[in-house]
């Protein structure tokens, strides 16, 4: 259970959520269905926004691929010790260009779209506890450490596929 006082479980868990969040809209955009966004509609005034697409590509997926590379980014610094400091600074380097991208898109709906998309600020919030996590990550891995993170690893994402996708099943139907 020590896992879980690390910053690195609950980095992965915030990866996790936003990786959801993420797949949920990117989902939608492919498909074109509509966004289940709670009580506003303020998600389908997003999509319809010039913001909501880079050219074709749907923004969705770049958080899709950011928040896959950074959950890879953590089983790759469990499962080496392998040059440990430099694969630490890199998941700083990337929690931080995601918060950026989070506070850029989060201004975005604010300034110039006037509504907010729910799921967009599930993901934002998810970057900013993954960033928060990642600057508390700061101590070198043992190699028994290294173990219970990949068992913790795990265990998100059992944790995140049981919840998730009943979830995702009920979101898109």
């Amino acid at each position: 259970m020590s896992f879980l006082r690390s910053p690195r479980f609950w980095l992965a868990l915030f990866l996790g959520l936003g990786l959801f969040a993420s797949t949920y809209l990117l989902f939608e955009y492919v498909t074109g269905g509509p966004i289940t966004c709670g009580t506003a509609a303020g998600c389908e005034i997003v999509r319809a926004s010039k913001w909501a697409y880079v050219g074709s590509i749907p923004r969705p997926l770049f958080g899709v691929i950011f928040y896959v590379g950074m959950l890879a980014l953590l089983v790759t610094r469990a499962m080496t010790p392998w040059q440990e400091v430099w694969l630490r600074r890199l998941t700083f380097i990337g929690a931080i260009i995601g918060l950026i991208e989070s506070v850029h898109l989060f201004l975005i709906q604010l300034l110039s779209i006037h509504t907010f998309c729910t799921w967009c600020l599930a993901s934002g919030a998810a970057t900013v506890g993954a960033f928060i996590f990642a600057c508390l990550d700061t101590s070198v891995v043992s190699k028994e450490q290294r173990l219970r993170d990949l068992e913790g690893y795990t265990a998100v994402i059992l944790l995140l596929v049981i919840l998730g996708v009943p979830g995702f099943l009920i979101l898109t139907r």
